[in-house]
């Protein structure tokens, strides 16, 4: 699917180019498309204090994103979530709406004031979610942040990672040999800002290619080291056909066995989303973690809630593999993103455990645990709205899902609105 041409003001795309993107996905169900703005909180709103105990760092206060999009779906026939949310989702995904930290999806009855569902998704760019692997030393992820960066000069990488030095090769189609202090000035800035446990230190090579690049069986035309670390020694390559081990997850597997959490983390995330392309295309299925006594607990959630199926079987492998000596036990929770508690819960023992066996989180640790990434969805009213909104209004708050907000200085808000109808 190409992508639409998005009308923009200020940099900004407008809400009726939005809802016209998203056209084309909605006429097959018969759905009219309506396209909200509301304001949400600043920047220190409980996602973002969330964000913050899990370990990510603050963005400046200047670039968070404070404001939602708001798609309505409103339909002549009960329509499923299942069938439409992944598509728009994914749309919204391609149009790489920056402006915007999140969005929520509702699906209306028409003549109906109260939603069928609602789904919330969170719209981090794709660049983001390359770089929160890449810094772990993924080689994938970073190849695919590296062509991104120089896809417009026509050079494309490959990478093999040995320890902790990843080995990146750079050609182009063709006989023209890339240019190195052209690669150089364009990546070391995003390696150096990169660097973590996972790399310590790359390794560059030039390759002409006249085809597919074969990175083991290539004889390079030029080698440049690059420290990604102060006082890492450097490395003498005199054999690029070096008998290299692919082994991108070593380091962060090595933090995991001493009980590292955000080394969990992300070999979780990566174990339940094994396919790149389609955890970029969908952003995939999000893990929080935390670790209580010898018990490790884990969320996982996506805008449409994520099966057991897809969830539990790989992350208990994987788990049993790693061999973790401070947990016996692991309990599993599956919700929609934006909802606080679980829409379904599993838990295993590995062994015995050397502390009494203890049930799952309770609903109120729900609450206040980190597990809150996501928060409660929080709904703003639109200023002087239509008496007919406010049995909407009402039945969200009852939910539990939603709160009220109100703006602490105007009291109410007026967002913008855009309607297309499919």
């Amino acid at each position: 699917m190409t992508n639409f041409p998005l009308t923009t003001i200020n940099d900004r795309p407008t809400l009726t180019s939005i809802a016209e993107a998203l056209l084309p996905l909605a006429k097959p169900f018969g759905v009219q498309i309506k396209v909200e703005e509301v304001q949400v909180k600043s920047s220190r709103d409980a996602s973002t204090i969330a964000f913050l105990k899990l370990g990510k760092p603050q963005p400046p206060e200047e670039t968070i994103n404070t404001q939602r999009l708001w798609i309505n779906c409103h339909c002549d026939y009960p329509l499923a979530s299942e069938r439409i949310v992944p598509l728009l989702i994914q749309k919204l995904r391609q149009l790489n709406l920056q402006n915007y930290q999140d969005v929520l999806l509702s699906g209306y009855l028409e003549e109906r004031n109260k939603p069928l569902w609602v789904v919330k998704s969170f719209l981090t760019s794709t660049q983001e979610l390359l770089r929160d692997w890449a810094k772990w030393g993924d080689g994938a992820a970073l190849v695919e942040l590296l062509n991104l960066t120089l896809e417009r000069e026509g050079i494309s990488f490959r990478s093999i990672t040995k320890e902790a030095t990843l080995h990146l090769f750079a050609s182009t189609l063709g006989s023209i040999l890339p240019e190195k202090s052209l690669i150089m000035e364009a990546i070391a800035p995003l390696l150096r800002e990169l660097v973590s446990p996972g790399v310590q230190a790359v390794v560059l090579y030039g390759i002409t290619s006249q085809g597919q690049i074969d990175p083991i069986t290539e004889t390079p035309t030029w080698v440049e080291w690059l420290n990604l670390t102060p006082h890492a020694p450097p490395l003498e390559v005199t054999n690029p056909n070096l008998n290299l081990e692919l082994n991108p997850e070593l380091n962060a597997k090595k933090l995991a066995r001493k009980g590292d959490e955000a080394a969990i983390k992300f070999l979780l995330h990566k174990v339940i989303n094994p396919d790149l392309k389609i955890y970029l295309a969908t952003g995939g299925i999000d893990v929080l973690i935390k670790q209580q006594g010898d018990l490790l607990h884990v969320v996982a959630e996506a805008p449409l809630c994520p099966s057991q199926a897809e969830v539990v079987k790989p992350i208990v492998r994987y788990l049993l593999s790693l061999k973790i000596p401070t947990i016996a036990g692991v309990r599993i929770y599956g919700r929609p993103t934006g909802k606080s508690h679980p829409d379904w819960q599993f838990g295993k023992d590995f062994y015995p455990r050397s502390t009494p066996r203890s049930s799952t989180v309770k609903q109120s640790q729900f609450q206040k645990s980190q597990f809150q990434k996501s928060a409660v969805v929080t709904v703003a009213p639109p200023q002087k709205s239509s008496p007919l909104l406010q049995p909407l209004r009402s039945s969200l708050v009852r939910s539990g899902l939603f709160c009220d907000q109100v703006n602490p200085e105007s009291g109410q808000l007026d967002p913008k609105v855009a309607l297309v109808w499919g």
